[in-house]
């Protein structure tokens, strides 16, 4: 078992345990699996309702998750570690992409469970069949790197668990779950490459009604923009919890809040304070769902020179591809995931010795049409700075235009201004801050 002394999960853990909770560790991660902060926690259902407090209170923030069964996602963010943390918490163990392959051997699994280094673990037996059926029925095949993880389980599997009768129950190709282990034991890699078809076609033999249902429901639910109301274990909507307050080394503000919808965020900045450079590293390293939209209008298209003959037709141009690009981002953000915006339209109001009464007009109606972000993260530095890296523009215009965005900024509740002239990895850490200060900030 993994030291799990310091970061996020301690508090979570802990928050569980006070509670009085009866919980589990399904999966110790594998190197080369899966994204970093990622932790799976199976819970009592009798106790489900509870969670979203006491996670709350240990700092995390509830996001939504139509069409994933039992499954709870919660996300924790140390600052001072710049690390982020998700738990995926279930009261119930199911298998496959949409949940479709469901077991009742949840109360039997907590109730094996043992203590190591104080963190509550699968029974070894219990460990090893998960972790099989994880990747025949979630990832489709025993991946590369989970072959080595699934022998040194099967060392301590014994075959006589609720996971193992499962397999007694399935006969998947005729193999009982002895045989099942024999073949990873002996490394039978071809058998355990057809175990996994063979394994689903037992299944949906046994269940076809409930499997076919519940792959239809979630892709239901998953159509849905909007997150449905908090339940508890019965289906009753859950009350309002009172605000909670602040935990070690994460902000908590109110422990029963839940992230309805994603957030949008403007990345502004003269050329060559790192736009770019910030919005590729955000993609990768922000653990919820991201996406990045273009929004300068004002970019010139081959068509432009066309439209210019024709009165108002240029701006009917801007106004349709703003138009398309705010119900991009609009549509993105009620999925839950992050936008990040470049080229946001407060770029139309910095100064310009080019602009007419034409253009001038643009500004104005491209200002309004345009929905205000939820977060801006400015990039601020020097211009000799910014020329440096890009040799774009003046020293005069740079200087100019960053005067011109920390203006723009001043009134924006949510404002960030980073120093540009920062590590890429410091500028990414503050970026980081941010976005978790506008989850936290409830809905705009």
């Amino acid at each position: 078992m993994k030291d799990h002394a310091s970061g996020l999960l301690p508090a979570a853990l802990d928050a569980l345990d006070s509670a009085g909770l009866t919980w589990a560790l399904l999966r110790e991660p594998v190197p080369g699996e899966a994204a970093d902060g990622d932790v799976d926690v199976l819970v009592e259902d009798a106790r489900s309702a509870e969670l979203d407090a006491l996670l709350g209170r240990a700092g995390y923030q509830r996001l939504p998750g139509a069409g994933q069964g039992s499954h709870r996602f919660y996300l924790g963010y140390d600052a001072p570690r710049d690390e982020w943390l998700t738990l995926d918490v279930v009261t119930e163990v199911a298998f496959g992409r949409r949940l479709e392959f469901p077991t009742t051997v949840a109360a039997d699994v907590l109730a094996r469970r043992r203590r190591v280094g104080g963190v509550a673990a699968l029974h070894p037996d219990d460990a090893f069949w998960h972790r099989l059926l994880h990747y025949l029925l979630d990832k489709r095949a025993v991946p590369p790197h989970g072959h080595a993880a699934l022998t040194e389980l099967a060392a301590g599997a014994d075959a006589v668990g609720p996971l193992a009768r499962l397999i007694d129950d399935l006969q998947p190709g005729g193999r009982s779950a002895p045989a099942v282990l024999e073949l990873v034991r002996t490394a039978d890699l071809a058998a355990l490459g057809a175990l996994a078809a063979d394994v689903r076609r037992a299944w949906r033999r046994r269940d076809r009604r409930r499997v076919w249902t519940r792959v239809l429901r979630s892709r239901l639910a998953r159509a849905h923009l909007a997150e449905p109301a908090p339940t508890d274990s019965t289906g009753r909507a859950t009350p309002a919890w009172s605000p909670g307050h602040r935990a070690s080394g994460v902000v908590a503000q109110d422990p029963g809040r839940r992230l309805a919808q994603g957030r949008t965020v403007a990345i502004l900045g003269p050329d060559g304070a790192g736009k770019t450079t910030l919005a590729e590293a955000l993609t990768r390293s922000l653990p919820l769902p991201t996406r990045l939209v273009y929004m300068g209008v004002w970019r010139d298209y081959p068509w432009d020179r066309w439209l210019r003959l024709v009165p108002g037709a240029r701006l009917a141009a801007r106004w349709a591809r703003l138009t398309a690009r705010s119900l991009e981002s609009s549509y993105h953000r009620r999925r839950g995931r992050v936008v990040l915006l470049d080229r946001f339209t407060y770029d139309a109001a910095l100064p310009s010795d080019d602009l007419d009464w034409r253009g001038k007009v643009t500004v104005a109606v491209t200002r309004r049409l345009a929905r205000s972000p939820d977060a801006v993260l400015l990039l601020d530095a020097p211009a000799e700075v910014m020329y440096a890296r890009k040799g774009e523009q003046g020293l005069t215009v740079l200087e100019r235009d960053r005067a011109a965005y920390l203006r723009l900024v001043a009134d924006h509740a949510r404002a960030t201004v980073i120093d540009a002239t920062l590590p890429a990895d410091r500028v990414r850490a503050h970026a980081h801050r941010a976005l978790w200060t506008s989850l936290n900030a409830g809905e705009p």
